[in-house]
């Protein structure tokens, strides 16, 4: 659990989403979290999405996200790809009421030239932690890719389609993002 930014990032239950979301200021702090809750995505690359990425040329919702690889981080000695993820209806129907002020950027920034930053988008999730009593619980903005990548795997989704789901390299990455339970090891044990 993350102390004082270092750690890994606390996974978040399904209700301590709903608090964040209701307390973030603006509608467009509250779609990215929900592109955050239902891709795994960092929201570094989502803040950089483009109205294409979601949207067909009709302002429907496509039936993926395209997270373009030059938005992506790019690990060491390794090239970033584009990443396509399923879209979940709850999210479609988010993007729905959603209609960026710019023709480019999904999440423009005051000026539109370029989308808004990174830390905008944290000073109003730490805020949103705070207002929902959350603040020293060990969540950052990470906390969403750690919720996906631990649900999806405590649904008894395979390893290996969570990491292409994810959009890891390595399997290892994928397993780190795990978040141990030792309830379920327990009835993993009792279930012999």
């Amino acid at each position: 659990m993350k102390n004082n930014r270092f750690g890994k990032a606390g996974v978040l239950s399904k209700e301590q989403e709903l608090l964040i979301r209701e307390n973030l200021p603006k509608l467009v702090y509250q779609i990215a979290f929900d592109i955050a809750r239902f891709t795994g995505e960092r929201m570094g690359a989502i803040l950089q999405l483009q109205n294409s990425d979601v949207y067909d040329p009709w302002l429907q919702p496509l039936t993926y996200v395209n997270f373009r690889k030059q938005t992506r981080k790019q690990s060491a000695g390794k090239e970033a790809k584009t990443r396509q993820v399923p879209m979940h209806p709850k999210l479609a129907e988010s993007l729905k009421g959603w209609r960026s002020p710019s023709e480019k950027y999904l999440f423009p920034s005051p000026r539109g030239s370029r989308p808004i930053s990174f830390s905008s988008y944290d000073k109003a999730f730490r805020t949103a932690l705070k207002a929902a009593g959350l603040g020293s619980e060990g969540f950052s903005t990470h906390s969403t890719r750690r919720t996906t990548i631990t649900r999806l795997s405590r649904l008894g989704i395979g390893d290996k389609v969570v990491q292409k789901i994810i959009g890891h390299s390595d399997i290892r990455t994928t397993l780190g993002y795990i978040e141990d339970d030792p309830a379920i090891e327990r009835q993993a044990i009792q279930n012999l």
